[in-house]
């Protein structure tokens, strides 16, 4: 809601959906190979596709705006998961729902820098922003854990 997208970068996501996704992403992917180590945000979105089995999908994830989500993949999920864009996707994944990257859009490039939500207050503290969304994480990890879908420690995944 704070910057305009315009229509010809969003056609891609619906289109995606009218083909037969259900999960339409902004592929974010190209990230991957310019920033080492990986921002916190970034790790995390990994780690939700890794736990799902989903390393094609790289860093995709509906934390990402835009997104589109399939109205089969919504009356699945719940609109209440939509409160934590971290949760939804998750539970998107775990319920075998076509979800693909589709478009690359820029949007670190068109988000407003926010000094009170882009900076920490103290020291050694996350920022805001990044804490609400490492704690979207955090919970969405808790219920894939709860899903069975976390590896125990020792345990290895053969898509690493």
């Amino acid at each position: 809601g704070d910057f305009v997208i315009p229509a010809i970068d969003l056609l891609p996501f619906v289109e995606a959906i009218e083909q037969g996704a259900d999960v339409a992403l902004n592929d974010q992917n190209l990230y991957l190979d310019n920033t080492r180590p990986l921002h916190l945000v970034t790790a995390c979105k990994y780690a939700i596709n890794l736990a799902c089995q989903r390393t094609d999908l790289g860093i995709g994830s509906t934390v990402a705006v835009p997104h589109a989500y399939s109205r089969r993949c919504m009356e699945a999920i719940g609109l209440e998961s939509l409160a934590n864009p971290a949760l939804s996707y998750a539970k998107s994944l775990l319920s075998g729902f076509v979800v693909k990257n589709v478009h690359h859009i820029n949007v670190n490039k068109m988000n407003r820098f926010r000094p009170a939500a882009h900076y920490s207050i103290q020291k050694g503290e996350l920022p805001p922003t990044t804490s609400v969304i490492v704690g979207d994480h955090i919970e969405a990890l808790t219920y894939l854990g709860k899903e069975g879908h976390l590896l125990a420690k020792g345990e290895m995944n053969d898509d690493v």
